[in-house]
């Protein structure tokens, strides 16, 4: 597994594409599934020390998601910019830009940080934390803040790799630091041996502690394997503000996704909460199906820069065409045994729930359009990899704001709570519609 990588990781402008982006992909999928633990485990563990601690560590998962959303943005940005250079041949602009970018991000998580850590008290009051909570929010984010700082730096370094096709080091990454965490928080949070119970600041303790441990593993393989030259011989500044002209608005467009399932959940609050609980666990599964298309977009990313990069055209539509097949028949395939087997599995999220007919209706209408979603992951993805995260903004904001918002009300009018699923299907079909008329061209 390792080598087939390694050979197509160095050949990605002429190894066969399928093969290509299953060896590329594969890991990435590995490390989503590694990162969702990252968070099971900490919400496992911190609700066995009661509702208060779990109330606490609630309100922190959107903060640490936005921070980690600005991280994920400015990768996206080097990521491009790199990709695009090895493809060109540009090896000494690729080390420059991939030295000062490291540096870069360093700086700006130092920013993050500090701004984070003291405004802990004003912001949690402002997202209507109580005082009771704010205590033990404390404990938790002054920890979790300087976790996002090594995280930040962690995300920049991984797209050093993946510009030039190494997943499998990003992955090895994620994977340790879910390992780290899941035997350190339990460890930190009610003591073990010599070490005192610290209670939920255990629990952003051992968040900031794997962090460390999986970066000093990145960094060591980035250094032994050449990824990064710890020094450069010049400024490339042209580059380095294409890296953030990709960077804002790939944050902007991250930050939308967990944003209109917040503006779903708002529509259905009028009807009830069963209502909002049968969404959420229809939003669980359809991440669970979208995960290998998730996965394959984090392949397209290098594939298409490099071939960008070395003006090939050809390469790209190949790869676009091939992820798209894949993403059809993926999204086919699982659609049909959900539609099947619907109340078998809504059974085992919500057994006590009463009324499965909503998420039964999510999981008849939504899965089979994901095919439109499963479109704009890949497009979106390799437009960002051209350098026109613009374009990729467009889209994403067509979707949430252009497309959802009148359609979820205008249908919600004539079949209430039904109107808001069926809204989020058309908005999906309409999207698979435009992207097949969507062109990814290298600028003549």
């Amino acid at each position: 597994m390792f080598k087939k990588t390694k050979e197509v990781s160095e050949n990605l402008l002429s190894v066969d594409i399928n093969k290509a982006l299953f060896y590329l992909a594969l890991p990435m999928a590995i490390s989503i599934l590694a990162n969702m633990s990252f968070n099971l485990v900490d919400t496992y563990f911190i609700g066995q020390l009661g509702i208060d601690q779990l109330t606490a560590i609630s309100f922190s998962f959107p903060v640490v998601f936005v921070v980690f959303n600005l991280a994920i943005g400015y990768g996206i940005g080097l990521s491009s910019v790199l990709s695009r250079l090895i493809g060109a041949d540009e090896i000494k602009t690729y080390y420059n830009v991939g030295f000062i970018g490291i540096i870069l991000s360093i700086i700006l998580a130092i920013i993050v940080v500090s701004i984070g850590i003291n405004t802990i008290d004003p912001l949690f009051s402002f997202l209507g934390a109580k005082k009771d909570h704010l205590p033990y929010i404390n404990e938790y984010m002054f920890y979790a803040y300087l976790a996002m700082g090594v995280r930040f730096v962690s995300v920049s370094l991984s797209s050093l790799f993946r510009a030039r096709g190494n997943t499998i080091v990003p992955s090895i990454a994620i994977l340790s630091t879910s390992l780290f965490n899941f035997v350190l928080d339990p460890a930190l949070i009610f003591g073990f041996m010599f070490i005192p119970a610290l209670g939920i600041k255990g629990a952003g303790l051992a968040t900031l502690i794997s962090n460390i441990l999986a970066f000093i593993i990145e960094i060591i393989f980035a250094v032994k394997g050449s990824f990064l030259n710890l020094r450069f011989t010049r400024l490339p500044k042209e580059k380095l503000f294409e890296v953030f002209e990709i960077a804002l608005p790939a944050s902007f467009a991250n930050a939308l996704n967990p944003l209109s399932v917040s503006f779903m959940n708002f529509l259905l609050a009028k009807y009830g909460d069963t209502f909002v609980a049968g969404f959420g666990v229809g939003v669980k599964i359809q991440f669970f199906i979208l995960i290998p298309i998730l996965a394959l977009s984090a392949a397209v990313s290098p594939i298409v820069g490099q071939a960008s990069g070395a003006k090939n055209q050809a390469r790209i539509d190949e790869t676009l065409k091939a992820s798209l097949k894949f993403s059809f028949l993926w999204i086919l395939a699982i659609a049909i045994p959900i539609f099947i087997f619907k109340e078998n599995i809504v059974s085992e999220f919500i057994p006590d729930l009463k009324d499965f007919r909503f998420t039964n209706l999510f999981l008849t209408i939504i899965p089979i359009s994901l095919i439109g979603y499963a479109a704009v992951i890949i497009n979106c993805a390799a437009l960002n990899a051209f350098g026109k995260a613009k374009q990729s903004l467009f889209i994403i904001s067509l979707r949430t704001f252009v497309l959802f918002t009148p359609i979820a009300f205008l249908l919600k009018e004539l079949y209430y709570e039904n109107g808001i699923l069926y809204a989020v299907a058309l908005t999906n079909i309409i999207l698979f519609i435009f992207c097949q008329r969507l062109d990814v061209k290298i600028k003549d």
